[in-house]
């Protein structure tokens, strides 16, 4: 009994050293994904100079990073970085198949929303591969809904899991809930009332901020 024990503790250490590597490099596939080929890219080409959407006013949102970044470089990235949080998925649920098929359905829609904003936007300099503000802001909160549930569907397992850490982990939710509503609010009002098919700059920011909770639940998985 004692030699199994060994062999689960082992074992248990060896899967925890794996998920802290594929969780590490899955995060980073999505930082730079949309921080270096998004961000970074789309600065060098406009200097965040919306002359579609804006009349030349600045856009700093990721819809228009998605759109005039490297698609190369985010299409590889990203598919990395999905790659490896359905394998930290698979470690984490497979003897919970309920959370697994769900987790994973969640995260297959979602990068391929995402991938669509990729080559598919209203913010493209190329009409023909250009959408609507309307089609555009349907995926766009279909994508946000689904994060916002992919990850409280996180912390709650490990909130069952690992009950010490409940309290931070209600606070993340709580957090979350709120960035994602004043996101959605902040559309609706500028688009109701300012009349304008950019957002401001509240708008980059808080959807940078649910952007980065999805990092925060990959790591999440892999350290906790």
């Amino acid at each position: 009994m004692e030699i199994d024990k060994n062999k689960n503790i082992v074992n248990s250490n060896f899967s925890n050293k794996n998920t802290y590597i594929i969780s590490s490099c899955s995060a980073l596939c999505f930082w730079l994904a949309l921080y270096v080929f998004g961000y970074y890219y789309t600065y060098e080409d406009t200097k965040f100079v919306d002359e579609i959407t804006d009349g030349g006013g600045k856009n700093y949102s990721i819809s228009f990073s998605l759109a005039n970044g490297s698609e190369t470089g985010m299409t590889i990235f990203f598919t990395i970085g999905i790659a490896l949080l359905l394998t930290l998925l698979f470690l984490r649920f497979k003897k919970r198949k309920i959370y697994f098929f769900l987790t994973v359905a969640f995260t297959s829609v979602i990068f391929g929303l995402l991938l669509s904003m990729v080559y598919y936007s209203p913010f493209k300099q190329n009409r023909e591969v250009r959408s609507t503000m309307e089609e555009h802001g349907v995926v766009a909160f279909i994508t946000f809904t689904l994060e916002l549930i992919f990850n409280i569907m996180i912390y709650v397992f490990f909130i069952l899991n690992y009950p010490k850490a409940m309290p931070y982990l209600v606070v993340l939710i709580l957090l979350e809930i709120g960035f994602f509503l004043s996101l959605v609010g902040n559309a609706y009002y500028e688009l109701k009332y300012v009349k304008n098919d950019s957002l401001g700059t509240y708008f980059a920011v808080a959807e940078n901020i649910n952007y980065n909770f999805v990092i925060a639940s990959i790591l999440l998985l892999g350290f906790l």
